[in-house]
């Protein structure tokens, strides 16, 4: 690689800065922080992150995670001989699918189109 830009430092974002000094609202969309502009954080994935990655949470006497995230990370760490981590087998990824088939690319679309997949 002879030259490389770090685009977010540059005449766009000068550009914004600029127009925000006049009194304009920015909004920053493309900085990869979709909660500075409203949206609410993936909290129910994060809760089931944590859980799979970290089993023991699930054994916290107060009800600090909600008891569908408990249940569908049981049901995941069943379906995987190792647990999770950095690597895991295929076949945990398959047995959530199966279970979970709303979850993947081709369910997300059948859920869109009406139940049609791509051709």
């Amino acid at each position: 690689m002879l030259a490389t830009e770090y685009a977010v430092r540059g005449p766009i974002v000068a550009r914004a800065q600029e127009l925000e000094k006049q009194g304009k609202e920015i909004i920053y969309c493309n900085i990869g922080n979709p909660q500075s502009f409203g949206q609410r954080p993936l909290t129910w994935l994060r809760q089931l992150l944590a859980l799979c990655e970290y089993p023991a949470l699930m054994d916290i006497p107060l009800a600090v995670f909600p008891a569908d995230a408990v249940e569908t990370a049981r049901a995941i760490l069943e379906g995987s001989r190792h647990g999770m981590g950095a690597y895991s087998e295929s076949e945990a990824c398959a047995s959530s699918a199966r279970r979970w088939p709303n979850l993947s690319r081709a369910g997300r679309h059948r859920r869109r189109s009406g139940g049609h997949l791509p051709h």
